[in-house]
């Protein structure tokens, strides 16, 4: 069964302030995480997202679809980036996900296998 690894940050500026040392630190954090993942199984996809000024929703309202400008939601943390991994079941994703750096807020969820889509 294939997971989504949400990657949010509370601190979405903090990419900008790190030392060279301290975004190293980081992306070797992500690197442990892809190689534990490809020794279980396979990372399908993945990338950093902008930042959610950027975002775009579309919404219903008052009976018609409408393009707003933002984020769906206000929250606190913000999605800065995915995996989307096939490499067991969620608990083992949980324990791999434990190799990403620690400024993250990491939710995990199953993806739904439609069939015949």
């Amino acid at each position: 069964m294939s997971h989504l690894v949400l990657l949010a940050e509370a601190d979405p500026d903090s990419w900008g302030r790190m030392t060279d040392d301290d975004r190293a630190a980081v992306m070797a954090g992500h690197d442990a995480f892809c190689e534990a993942v490809a020794a279980r199984g396979k990372i399908l996809g993945g990338q950093a997202v902008a930042r959610q000024e950027t975002a775009r929703t579309l919404r219903t309202i008052g009976g018609l679809r409408q393009v707003v400008e933002g984020p769906y939601a206000e929250t606190v943390e913000q999605l800065g980036g995915y995996y989307h991994v096939d490499a067991g079941t969620i608990e083992e994703v949980m324990e791999l996900c434990r190799l990403l750096p620690d400024h993250y807020v990491i939710e995990v969820r199953p993806v739904v296998d439609i069939e015949d889509l």
